[in-house]
């Protein structure tokens, strides 16, 4: 029986640094900055018909090298997640049994490849 894969281009993540603001009077919501990539994220997305995985699966996320800046990739992963389960290409995040991410000088904004687990 094959796996079902889902292949995605993404623009380029946000930082889990940049997600949340915080204020005294509402607490804890999402940026600016995270509401407009996860629309754009969510409009790439529509646009290539992924399919839907139920089940649990492994994420592999290839990332552009912008710079030579120093960033922590790790925290990439969660926008990417939020925007799969957002638009249906998984059910939920905690469904994830394995992560992968890296630095890629071959991709422009964002490579994830999603793929279906045996059950």
């Amino acid at each position: 029986m094959s796996q079902f894969v889902v292949r995605l281009k993404l623009p380029y993540p946000p930082s889990a640094n940049s997600l949340w603001k915080y204020s005294g009077r509402s607490g804890v919501y999402r940026s600016p900055r995270y509401m407009q990539w996860l629309t754009a994220a969510g409009w790439e997305i529509k646009a290539q018909k992924p399919g839907h995985i139920r089940g649990n699966y492994f994420l592999r996320v290839d990332v552009e090298r912008k710079d030579r800046r120093r960033r922590d990739i790790d925290n990439l992963i969660k926008s990417v997640s939020d925007a799969l389960v957002q638009n249906g290409v998984v059910t939920d995040d905690s469904l994830a049994e394995r992560i992968t991410i890296g630095w890629s000088d071959k991709v422009s904004g964002c490579r994830v490849t999603v793929r279906e687990l045996a059950a």
